[in-house]
Order: structure tokens, then C-alpha cells, then sequence
């Protein structure tokens, strides 16, 4: 902790000097006029985000699925877990706004992702592999939620947008407003989404179980102008979500809860060529209670809560003049994670354990990135991060159960962990290709390291954590190019990661599972390696009124023990073609998945056969005055198909054939 509040000690002395102006005697101040520049709040660098946002027909899974390299392992219809090049779970960090946040379910029932909707977000950032690691150690990359903040806009105007959708195949509503209004050195913006679903039909119209769920969410931002140069934001985020199945789980979700909040700081340092300095504080919290009461099949009533807060800082610079790009950031965060488990069997006097002990994970680090443009058409690039991690338990109950097994969670486990990147670019007119080499770690999670008796469906195993696991490192290679020509874009990137100390769960002897009909007990250890290669490729044009974008991506994993990687998706291919004018908007889409039997049978996964789906997407907008009504309508799986997809637990079948009708409303 020592070190935790020496680095927000150095930050703070860092930002305040940054803001202290020294004026050059031999050169008074020239004041020149403000020129203010109104546009809209597109980001044009996350292309594939904002094409599948502008359909107004899509969840944030939706849109994080068609982006290079992610897919989800779905548990149900509701809080899909992303993956990018089949990393999950500690291998990836996500993030809400450069914030750490922990999902308080052992199940991994509530990513990140499952608290934000498309209405909170202003872009998507995914990056891959461990050269990304300038906001936190990794060694699979990182997703940030990037959220939409109070605007100003010209002559004061107010922003309103109101929608409300239905779908056929699970009876579901979805509505939601966003509201944008400023006045001199004010702006407020608020959105809010509610979601209500029944359980949904697969391709047989069959009733998959489970698979309801309701949800609201209410975001709002403020931004206050100081000055010429610096401006100071409150975001806060309210979620929760209420009776959510999980059809391949043996348990439901009665309340899902989350907090998240944030004050930020922003100025911009004329004398550092307009440098921009940012600094953030924030807190979140979640709640998260799984349920089996509506689960006729269930033999002993459990209770399983589980929770996790947050508090953090980060500040970091953006600094760019001529040939040089430099960007710095020194963060810190503090998480408390615990979950629990109640067991009430019949005519017995009930039992209580810590499925995972009450644990502080105390986290300091600083990351450097730095660009340099050696000629027109040469560039190079190093960053380096180093992040220093403290976890120890502090739950009485969860400390003696794992006395019992030898080890003292109460013990501080810490642990150094570094990432360093270099990047060698050439570009020559419309073709640009870079090489990507890095190096990284990262920290076992919670769960493999304190874990006690959680028990995995997919497998069918009770998991024992394992205290002394030591953390993960990849040495990775990636090669990306990408071809501009007029309205055409190619990319295409090959890549290839060995993982040293992979951590692999495998069954021990000896022990009796918990779960009532589990085959056994697994805890975790550090294999030799693991090896993960495969590529990325996407096209985009536009030609007059038609626009095209599609993308292919594959991975292929082994593992030291001679087995293969598990949650390795197969080749998969995603294709849109839209026209579009000033009132009109057509779209379809093809997904296609190959066929997967490379297979691990020690994770419990089975063979998946190959499928495809089509989808048909119109919209229709027509402005009145200052207000713009949009119609949208879909058929989504026209054929209705019956398939899953390889990372989908449990057999359970996606989706059959889904009409959607909404309408949006917007005043500018």
C-alpha cells in the first residue's frame, strides 16, 4: 500500500504543476478569439462500432460480436462474456472509462459489459494482445467502454432522443431516452434504458427455458467549464437487473445490482503544445444474487450472493509535437470481492461457506508510450508498463477454510508484473503495414487463487483455487497491414503468442465435490506453455450509396500437454451490405461458423456443427421541422436456422427467427 499512495502522491504533484502557467518574459501573451467548431459526436476511428450502432437494432453484445477478433461464450440470452482471440476472463481487461471494475459473480454471470448499454457509450475501444497494455498488465488485451459525456453544443440547443423497440421471438421490449442539454459553461446529459424479455424460441420454435430477463439503467454526466482550459466531469451509472436466466447454469439471477461513478479533470497546458492532461477518481460497486427457486430439478435451496467495490484513480498526459507522440499514465485501485454460499437442506440445520474469501487486491502502476516518426514513411513505437499488485484475504471464515487445506490466504501474495511493446511501421501511399512484438503478464484471478468449491457446468467439476499460482506471460508477435484505395479498405493482421506458466485446471484424487451429482474436484496449475496463433482480416467500401463491411477471423490453440486450447472458436465470417440515402436505409447480413472438432473433452466441450444466418435490416427517417422520426424493422435469423455457437455452455440453441419493429425520435 506503500507504494499505492506514493505514486497518488507523485500524480498529484505532477497534475498541479502541469497547470501552472510560467510566462516568458521575451514573449508577452497574444489572446486570441475563441473559434468554436460544431460537429457531431461520431467517432470516425471505430468504424465497425458506430456502422452497427447506426442500425438503432443493437445490444452492446451485438456490436462487440462483429468487431475483429471478439466473440462471446454465452451462458443464456443475457451477459455474455467477451473474448478477444479466445483470451477470457483475467487473460482480458475491461473497462468502463479507463476504470477497473470487477464482476461480483464467481460464475461469470456478470461481465462488464452485462451494466452498459448502447445508449451510455461513445465509442468502443478493443485492443489486442499484450502491446496493449497502457491501462492495465495483460496478456490477451483489453476492452474499454468508452462513455458518452455532457456535449456543448452551438446557441444552447437541446438534444433529445426517445426510442422503444419490440421483438417477436422472446416477447421484448426495449426503451430508452437520451437528453442533452447546455447553457454557458454547463452541459447535463442523461440517458436511460429499460429492458424486459421472455424466455426466447430457437429454430425448432421450441421454448429454450430460462432465458427471461429485466433490466434499467439510468446514466448521467455533467461537464462544468473552468476557464478557457480546463473542464471538470461527474459520470455516474445506476444498473440493475432482476429475474435473469441462464439456461446453461444451474442456477438464476434475482438481483444483479451495479454503482458506478467518477469525477474527472481535464486541461489542456498551451505552453506544452497543447498537451492534455487528464485525471480521474471513481468508485463502483456490484451486487450480484444467484437463485435455483424456480428450478424444479434443484435438490437443496442455496443462496449464493456474491459482491465487489472498486475505488481507483488514474491521471495520465497526451503529448504530440512535431515527429513526437508521448503518452504517460500512473493509476492505482483498491477491490474487495466476496461471495458466499448458503445451503438449506430439508429437515438439517443449514450450512454456510465463503465460495470466495473477503479479499482486498491492492494495484499500483505507470505505463510510458512513445512514437516516433523517423521519416514519411517510417515509424517506430515502444511502450512499457510495469504494475506492482498486493491480494490477501481478510474474512475470518474463508481464512480457517483454507487452513484446513494448508495454505494462509491471510498472507500477502505480491507480485511484480511487466509489459513492453515495440512497434516498426512503413507506410507508402494507401498501404501501411505494421510489426507488433510484446511482452506480457498477468495476475492469477481471485477465483483460481482463492476460489473454494465453485462449481463449473461446463465440466461438471468442483474448482479449488490454488494460492501460489504464479501469473501468466505471452511473447507475442503480430503483422497487420492495411490497404486504402479511394472508397476501399483491406486490413488483414497475422499473429502468434506463446504463453509461458499457462495456468490449466486439472483433477485431483482424494477429494469429495460439493455439488450434489459433480464428477469430481480440479484446482489450477502452471503448465509449461501454450501456443495461440491465427489471423484477422476485414474488408470495407463504400460505392456511391451502397456500403459494405465484413470480417473473418480465426485462431488455433495447443496446449504443452498435448491437448488443445479450450474456448477456441472456429473460423467465422460476418458480412453487411447496406444501401443508404438521406431518408432510406437497407441492410443485410450474413453470419457463417465452420465446423469446430478440435476439442478439449477435460474442459467438457463437444464437437459444433457448421451454420448460417441471414438478416434483413429498414429503416425509414423523416424529418418534421426540427424533429426527426426514424422507423426501423428487422427479420433477424429469416430462415430460422437451429444452431449454436462453439463458445455457447450447455447445448443450449441460439435464437430462431426474430421480427423487431421500433421507432426513434430525435429533436436537435
Amino acid at each position: 500500500m506503500k507504494l499505492f499512495y506514493t505514486v497518488l502522491c507523485l500524480v498529484f504533484v505532477v497534475h498541479v504543476q502541469a497547470q501552472t502557467s510560467v510566462v516568458d518574459s521575451l514573449k508577452p501573451p497574444v489572446e486570441l478569439n475563441e473559434v468554436v467548431i460544431c460537429t457531431d459526436d461520431k467517432d470516425r476511428s471505430n468504424e465497425a462500432f458506430n456502422f452497427y450502432r447506426s442500425s438503432k437494432i443493437s445490444s452492446t453484445e451485438d456490436m462487440m460480436s462483429r468487431m475483429e477478433g471478439v466473440n462471446l461464450i454465452r451462458r443464456g440470452a443475457f451477459g455474455m462474456e467477451p473474448t478477444l482471440r479466445s483470451y477470457s476472463a483475467g487473460q482480458i481487461n475491461m473497462m468502463v472509462n479507463g476504470m477497473r471494475m470487477y464482476g461480483a459473480c464467481t460464475d461469470k454471470m456478470d461481465p462488464v459489459s452485462s451494466y452498459i448499454e448502447p445508449g451510455n457509450l461513445s465509442k468502443l475501444q478493443v485492443h489486442h494482445g499484450a502491446g496493449s497494455s497502457a491501462m492495465g498488465s495483460t496478456v490477451g488485451g483489453s476492452i474499454n467502454f468508452e462513455l458518452k459525456e455532457a456535449s456543448f453544443h452551438c446557441h444552447n440547443k437541446s438534444q433529445v432522443n426517445v426510442y422503444t423497440q419490440y421483438s417477436s421471438v422472446n416477447n421484448a421490449t426495449n426503451s430508452g431516452f437520451n437528453l442533452n442539454f447546455n447553457h454557458n459553461n454547463i452541459a447535463t446529459r442523461l440517458s436511460g434504458a429499460y429492458r424486459k424479455a421472455n424466455d426466447y424460441q430457437n429454430g425448432y420454435n421450441q421454448i429454450v427455458k430460462y432465458t427471461a430477463y429485466e433490466k434499467f439503467n439510468i446514466n448521467s454526466s455533467t461537464a462544468v467549464k473552468l476557464g478557457k482550459k480546463h473542464i471538470v466531469l461527474l459520470d455516474v451509472i445506476y444498473d440493475k437487473g432482476i429475474n435473469i436466466g441462464y439456461p446453461a447454469l444451474p442456477m438464476d439471477v434475482s438481483l444483479a445490482e451495479a454503482f458506478i461513478g467518477s469525477l474527472t479533470h481535464r486541461t489542456t497546458i498551451k505552453k506544452w503544445n497543447d498537451a492534455v492532461v487528464e485525471s480521474k477518481v471513481y468508485y463502483n460497486r456490484v451486487s450480484h444474487y444467484m437463485d435455483d427457486t424456480k428450478r424444479p430439478e434443484t435438490v437443496i435451496h442455496m443462496d449464493m450472493p456474491g459482491w465487489s467495490n472498486t475505488k481507483g484513480f488514474y491521471s495520465k498526459l497526451h503529448y504530440q509535437k512535431g515527429r513526437h507522440l508521448l503518452q504517460l499514465r500512473a493509476d492505482g485501485h483498491r477491490a474487495y470481492t466476496r461471495a458466499d454460499m448458503t445451503m438449506y437442506p430439508k429437515y438439517e440445520k443449514e450450512m454456510f461457506m465463503q465460495t470466495l474469501p473477503g479479499n482486498y487486491l491492492n494495484n499500483a502502476g505507470v505505463s510510458a508510450q512513445y512514437k516516433y516518426q523517423i521519416t514519411t514513411k517510417y515509424f517506430a513505437g515502444v511502450n512499457f508498463r510495469q504494475d506492482y499488485f498486493e491480494q490477501h484475504a481478510i474474512d475470518e471464515t474463508g481464512i480457517l477454510q483454507w487452513a484446513g487445506f494448508g495454505f494462509d490466504v491471510k498472507k500477502s501474495r505480491n507480485n511484480w508484473l511487466n509489459s513492453a511493446g515495440l512497434n516498426l511501421g512503413r507506410e507508402v501511399k494507401k498501404w501501411q503495414s505494421v510489426l507488433t512484438l510484446a511482452q506480457g503478464e498477468r495476475l492469477p484471478t481471485s477465483n483460481e487463487r482463492m476460489g473454494f468449491y465453485l462449481f463449473n457446468r461446463a465440466d461438471g467439476y468442483d474448482y479449488l483455487g490454488k494460492y501460489d499460482l504464479l501469473p501468466e506471460q505471452a511473447l507475442q508477435v503480430d503483422f497487420k497491414n492495411t490497404f486504402v484505395f479511394k472508397k476501399v479498405t483491406l486490413g488483414a493482421t497475422l499473429f502468434y503468442h506463446h504463453i509461458n506458466q499457462y495456468i490449466y485446471a486439472y483433477v485431483i484424487n482424494g477429494y469429495s465435490a460439493m455439488t450434489i451429482g459433480a464428477r469430481g474436484v480440479k484446482t489450477y496449475r502452471n503448465i509449461d506453455d501454450a501456443t495461440l496463433t491465427g489471423f484477422e482480416s476485414s474488408v470495407k467500401f463504400r460505392l456511391m450509396k451502397l456500403w459494405y463491411q465484413g470480417n473473418v477471423r480465426y485462431t488455433h490453440g495447443n496446449l504443452s500437454n498435448g491437448l488443445v486450447m479450450q474456448q477456441v472458436p472456429p473460423l467465422k465470417i460476418l458480412s453487411a451490405l447496406r444501401y443508404q440515402n438521406d431518408s432510406i436505409q437497407i441492410q443485410l447480413e450474413h453470419a457463417f461458423a465452420a465446423n469446430q472438432y478440435r476439442i478439449n473433452p477435460e474442459f467438457g466441450e463437444i464437437a459444433t456443427r457448421n451454420w448460417h444466418t441471414f438478416t434483413a435490416r429498414f429503416s425509414y427517417l423523416k424529418k418534421v421541422g426540427e424533429s426527426v422520426f426514424q422507423l426501423n424493422l428487422a427479420v433477424e435469423n429469416i430462415f430460422n436456422t437451429y444452431y449454436r455457437e462453439h463458445l455457447d455452455w450447455g447445448k443450449i440453441p441460439q435464437p430462431g427467427r426474430n421480427f423487431v419493429v421500433g421507432l426513434n425520435y430525435y429533436l436537435n
